[in-house]
């Protein structure tokens, strides 16, 4: 739940940042906002991917294991963990002037 609250707000802000401002934003700003919109997406396809596929490998394996199969959902925290850092690097970026350019993400808004 928690991971979903914070794919839709992450993908709230800059939605509503770009299109607030529209034209009359910077191309800084436009160019952040980008960057995040495809960083949220991206991780949102990775994470829910991940889980649903192992979520069906759990499931076929959480009698025959005693329930440990589902241990095999604790590497979805990575997305997150992923997530987290490559905001702070691009918001550390942006106090700087320059923007992070966020290579695995893939590029949905041009």
């Amino acid at each position: 739940m928690h991971l979903l609250t914070a794919l839709v707000l992450g993908a709230l802000a800059p939605v509503i940042m770009y299109y607030a401002y529209g034209r009359r934003a910077s191309p800084f700003v436009r160019e952040h906002c980008r960057q995040s919109l495809n960083l949220v997406i991206t991780v949102a396809l990775a994470a829910v991917t991940y889980v649903f596929v192992v979520g069906m490998v759990v499931a076929a394996l959480a009698e025959a294991t005693d329930g440990r199969a589902a241990l095999l959902l604790l590497p979805s925290l990575l997305f997150v963990l992923y997530w987290t850092v490559a905001e702070i690097a691009a918001a550390a970026a942006g106090f700087t002037g320059t923007v992070l350019r966020l290579r695995p993400a893939i590029p949905f808004f041009r």
